[in-house]
């Protein structure tokens, strides 16, 4: 799963700020403001603790899986966070709907980017007849996407809002349309024949795409994610059934450092990001082009842990590192 968190550093400068007394870009801290008197107003300190949590879950957090069923139990749990706070009588909002939070799909198949979607639509190099046009008709889109998902999630977190169904439903629409176009210039990326309906939909079946640009495009046309973590799969290429092609790391044959790549991609240039992988990544020849793309220009951890006599997680038998980046610095440690 790959998470965007924003809402607790933003929380945590604040506090240094009040306790230091220090006034300066007063401005930026409004929407902060604003945020803690709505909690205020809240109720109980269990309603605040509940209206925070609700308050990042909906516009803090969201994940992308290729299991159908790891979606559906992260959503779960994250409704369990949020039932565990209240006690029988609390007059309390109802839960979020976070569809459009956690997602289905794969991460690793789709246009993740405004460049390159946009230069799949029109064509690449050799402009495609039609392409100018129909890019500019995604992009006019996007925007009431745009204003619809913003909408949405305002619903979530404040009584009266006028989001129904219906208008979910629309935005559901809306998303699937701009996804399909996506899959038909990706198929044809990929070789397939479009025109043949049963190659085109056994290619959408072993690939899922996620078109990360589109579905969550409020976020990846503000620059990204603030912060991603994850446990990608400790697969090699010829473990899967279906072919990545564009990414930079290929060469390594591991699914797991192109997942690195791609959440390189989605990260804000001044974001973070973690990992829990295997220890190839710090001690083989085919990794190094993974740490490169780690350390440029970022300060890099690594913690190595073995296998015997003690493990990171009891029932995995591989020696794992987890690695930590984030803006500044240019090396290891």
């Amino acid at each position: 799963l790959e998470f965007q968190t924003c809402a607790l550093p933003i929380y945590a400068v604040r506090c240094d700020a009040l306790i230091s007394g220090e006034k300066i870009h007063p401005e930026k801290w409004a929407e902060v403001d604003e945020l803690l008197k709505r909690f205020a107003t809240a109720g109980s300190e269990r309603a605040q603790d509940y209206a925070v949590i609700k308050h990042i879950i909906v516009n803090n957090l969201y994940g992308v899986d290729l299991e159908k069923q790891a979606t559906e139990i992260a959503k779960l749990r994250l409704f369990l966070k949020l039932v565990s706070l209240l006690e029988p009588g609390d007059d309390i909002e109802p839960l979020p709907d976070i569809d459009f939070n956690i997602r289905h799909g794969n991460t690793l198949v789709g246009y993740a980017t405004a460049d390159e979607t946009e230069k799949a639509v029109k064509g690449g190099v050799q402009k495609r007849m039609g392409g100018e046009e129909e890019w500019a008709n995604i992009a006019l889109q996007l925007a009431a996407v745009e204003q619809q998902y913003n909408q949405f999630q305002i619903q979530q977190v404040q009584r009266g809002g006028h989001v129904s169904p219906a208008d979910k439903q629309e935005l559901i629409d809306k998303l699937a349309a701009l996804e399909e176009i996506l899959n038909y210039h990706l198929a044809r990326e990929y070789g397939i024949n479009t025109t043949k309906t049963a190659d085109y939909e056994k290619w959408k079946t072993s690939h899922q795409p996620f078109h990360w640009y589109v579905d969550f495009y409020p976020l990846m046309v503000s620059g990204g994610f603030d912060a991603i973590i994850g446990n990608p799969p400790y697969l090699e290429f010829r473990e899967i059934d279906y072919d990545l092609r564009g990414y930079k790391t290929t060469d390594s044959s591991a699914v797991h450092a192109v997942c690195i790549e791609r959440s390189n991609e989605l990260l804000q240039p001044n974001g973070a990001m973690s990992m829990i992988v295997p220890l190839a990544l710090v001690s083989t020849q085919r990794m190094k082009v993974v740490q490169k793309i780690l350390e440029k220009g970022r300060t890099t951890w690594y913690s190595n842990f073995a296998w015997r006599p003690a493990k990171l997680f009891d029932t995995v038998n591989r020696a794992l590192t987890i690695f930590v980046v984030a803006h500044g610095g240019t090396g290891k440690t």
